[in-house]
């Protein structure tokens, strides 16, 4: 999907990225996009960028330059929830649909960890961030601060994959009907 006024000669990739320098470039040039800016409400991205490389998996959207991020921890093994610590696309490649592709490598990346939730905070005055996460499937699960929301999102079920499991065996084992209905 293009947006009107955005123009590339290259194919958008999303890109997963463990490199310090890419990450902290990435922020850089990101955070334009954020209320406030991240440069200004990040005390030390220097730092931060290291904290991602070390704990979170990190994609970047790009073509000639750097057009959108995320990063997601999906190290909840207790809760099994990951959670989205950042996501942001340029404001000339909104709506271009490289948000949706970004969040999309943060569900996969989560549900190949385990992961059966998958949450975020975002500020409550973001109005266009929450309608796109509410598209997303995201759902209010109460405040974070007095000034931001916690969203979260199902992944996967344990009753909905066991039910497939059954289904799947039903139909290849003709005897698993017999002991389903013993149970």
């Amino acid at each position: 999907m293009k947006k009107k006024g955005f123009k590339t000669n290259n194919e958008i990739i999303i890109q997963k990225t463990c490199d310090y320098d890419e990450i902290y470039r990435a922020l850089l040039d990101i955070s334009s996009a954020y209320t406030p800016p991240l440069i200004t409400s990040i005390k030390n991205l220097s730092e931060y960028a290291l904290k991602l490389v070390d704990n979170a998996e990190v994609f970047i959207a790009k073509d000639e330059s750097i057009l959108g991020f995320i990063a997601v921890y999906s190290n909840d093994m207790s809760n099994k929830t990951g959670y989205i610590t950042q996501v942001g696309v340029k404001s000339i490649a909104q709506s271009t649909g490289i948000g949706k592709r970004l969040m999309n490598e943060a569900y996969s990346i989560c549900k190949e960890k385990g992961m059966q939730k998958i949450k975020l905070e975002v500020r409550k005055s973001n109005i266009k961030a929450i309608k796109f996460y509410q598209k997303e499937g995201f759902k209010d699960c109460g405040d974070a601060t007095e000034h931001s929301i916690y969203m979260e999102k199902t992944l996967w079920k344990w009753r909905g994959l066991l039910m497939k499991q059954i289904q799947v065996t039903r139909s290849s084992m003709p005897e698993f009907e017999e002991y389903i209905e013993e149970i």
